[in-house]
Formats: structure tokens, sequence, C-alpha cells
């Protein structure tokens, strides 16, 4: 008897000979590694074989693990201060991230995304009388991220928007896995981006080694406007199935269309312009990776919430260029998030045009701040919950 196995992250059904004695399979359709917790028997011959092997998980040194988060958070959250443009209007509801293209090509089963539309930023940028890489770089996007983008050919003024994704794992053993996508307003010439990032060919075919700011990443070019940095192949698994990858909207994200990882980029308002979601359903602060980084000073403002995190399971942080905010929080249980609601409701003393929503094991936050005031925000948000 041949035995029957479901992918977790795509769905996929296939058949191999026997359960491998490691209990881990790979999936031949994303090639997403995971756990054998359940199969069916079936008659040999009733689906052919997957071409798949037993997977173990690969270990990656500290310190890259580091540089990856860095490179994620640091483009991710650092470009949240600074949107300063005026006019404050409340932003509309979801969805939001059904046309970021880029999306698509993050890899199943992310826990940390975030995102980045540039035509916001550079409108800012315009209102302050500021050359657009001045204002990146003031308003805290590395300087490494820009030159490394400039190197290859790639201004932030040819940007359309930046997706990344990670997985953190809850285990020393567990990869990382981890995407960049950059997708450009007109196509790009690949050959002269991977001349000018000095590329060498990677073990699979299509796929460059190349270094963005410093950072060892596989370079792929599924479309002429697209490029995905990852750390391996894994980071690469939306390619398997063609030059659009998954496609837009995160469907293949953990949860629904209002739960898990998929629900938070549904809440994503249409007008954000940078935001920044996490979930999982396990203890974030028994994740080795977190309590590593809570230690470092470059994450200095997250510190109250990476190391008191273990009542949390999910959160959104979404900015919009306007100065509308919107935060959610998925919590471990209702009381938890009885008490986000209550913290929430108190900042309507000074801002009773806010709104605060959420049921059951989240809370939600709406309101219009001025974008200058943002850091302060954030900053505040993150040292009250994590108390």
């Amino acid at each position: 008897m041949s035995v029957k196995l479901s992918c977790p992250s795509c769905n996929a059904a296939f058949v191999l000979p026997a359960v491998p004695e490691s209990r881990r399979a790979e999936c031949p359709r994303c090639g997403d590694p995971f756990p054998v917790r359940a199969f069916e028997e079936v008659a040999d011959g009733a689906l052919p074989f997957a071409e798949s092997s037993p997977s173990e998980p690969k270990k990656r040194s500290a310190k890259w693990l580091l540089i990856g988060l860095g490179l994620l958070v640091a483009v991710g959250v650092g470009t949240f201060f600074g949107l300063r443009e005026r006019g404050p209007e409340p932003l509309p509801e979801p969805p939001a991230t059904a046309r970021l293209a880029g999306i698509g090509y993050l890899p199943p089963r992310c826990n940390v995304a975030f995102g980045l539309e540039v035509a916001p930023v550079l409108a800012a940028a315009e209102r302050a009388n500021q050359p657009p890489r001045d204002f990146l770089q003031a308003s805290g996007l590395p300087k490494a991220a820009l030159d490394a983008l400039d190197s290859a050919g790639v201004p932030v003024e040819g940007i359309d928007h930046v997706v990344g994704g990670a997985r953190i794992g809850a285990a020393d053993g567990d990869q990382l896995v981890f995407a960049l996508c950059v997708v450009t307003k007109e196509p790009v010439d690949a050959d002269e981006v991977r001349k000018k990032l000095k590329a060498t060919p990677a073990k699979k075919a299509e796929r460059w080694g190349v270094l963005l700011g410093g950072v060892p990443l596989v370079l792929a070019v599924p479309r002429p406007n697209v490029l995905v940095f990852a750390f391996d192949e894994l980071g690469h698994s939306a390619l398997i199935l063609g030059p659009e990858g998954f496609g837009p909207g995160g469907a293949q994200f953990a949860g629904t269309e209002t739960e898990g990882m998929r629900g938070l980029l549904n809440a994503v308002p249409d007008r954000a312009a940078v935001w920044v979601a996490a979930d999982d359903e396990a203890d974030w602060t028994a994740k080795p990776l977190i309590g590593v980084l809570a230690r470092f000073p470059m994450f200095a403002r997250a510190k109250p919430a990476l190391a008191n995190a273990a009542p949390f399971r999910g959160g959104l942080f979404a900015l919009g260029a306007e100065g509308a905010v919107r935060v959610q929080v998925r919590t471990a249980d209702a009381q938890n998030a009885a008490r986000v609601r209550a913290y929430f409701a108190r900042q309507l003393e000074a801002l009773p045009e806010a709104r605060v929503g959420g049921t059951g094991t989240t809370a939600t936050y709406d309101a219009v701040h001025p974008v200058t005031e943002s850091r302060e925000l954030l900053t505040r948000f993150l040292t009250d919950l994590g108390k």
C-alpha cells in the first residue's frame, strides 16, 4: 500500500511509496517541506508517485538570520515615519493588498510580512521639498538598501511597490525563510541588473547569487518588472507555479479571509502606504530568534513588545499617506483582547473621532493622527502593549 499526503501550504495531494522515516515530506507542487501528521493509505498506482524526497530543515547561522530579518524590518518598518503629508482623511474599509502583485511571489506560510507603495512616499517627499532619496534616508530607510537598488539600476523613483515576507520558526533548527519582491513601474533589463549586481549563476536554472545591501541572496526575475530576492529556493517556492506566482491577495498564506495571516492582509486599508503584519499560532516569545532580537539595540523601540509578546498571536500596523492609522491585534484569549480594546478605548479621550472594534480575541483601532506623530504613536503602543 502507498500513502496519500496533502500539503498544508497549497493543499496539493500526492502519493509516496511509504511514510518517510524522518516523518517529513516535500510538496512536489510548491516545494514546501512539512511534517507528516496525517496520511491515507491508498492502493499502489492510485495516483502517480510524487518525485519528492524527505526533507530535513537546514540550519542557518544566527548572523545571517539577524541580518536578513534586520533588512526586512528596516525596509518595512523604518519607512513608517517619513510620510509627512497633510490633509487627514479616514482610510476606507478593506480590501487593500489585492492590487499588490508582489504578494503573490512570497512563499507560503510566512508569519511576518510588510508592504510599501512608493507613489505616496514620492508625493510626501515633493511636499517636503526634499529629493526622494534624502527623504527616505531621513525616514529611516537604510542607505545600504538604497545604494543596492541604485547599483542594480533600479532607483526608487522607478519602483511601484516592495513587499517582503519571512517565516520565523519555533526552534533553533527551523530554517528562516525570507523573500523580498521589488515590482517596478516599467520592465527592467534583467541582463543589465544581473551585470550591475555582479550576479553569479546559482544551482537552479534562472537563479543568480547576488549581494543586496551586503546580504547574500538568490535573485529570480520571473517577469520583466518583477525582481524576487530570497535566501534560497524555499523563498522562491511561489515561482514553481510559473511567472505569476500565487497571484496577488496572499491566498497562499495561512488563515481565511477574516482570520490568521491572510485575514490580516485583507485588513490592510486600501490607501495604506506602509504596513507590517505578523501572525502565528505559536507563542512568539518561545521562538529563539525573537529572544535574540530583543537583546539588540536596533530593535530598541520594539523591545517591550518582543520581550512580552506571550499574550499576542497576531498584529497589523498600517499607515496612510494622510495620517490614517489602523492597528489590529489578535491575542491568545478573549480576556487579553478585552484588555487591549479597553486600552484602545482610553485613547478616545484625546481623539474622540477614533474607532475601536473587535470581538473575541481581536481588537482594532482606527484613527487619523498627524503623520509627524507616527513614530511616537507606534513607540507608545509597543511599550504599552508590551506591559
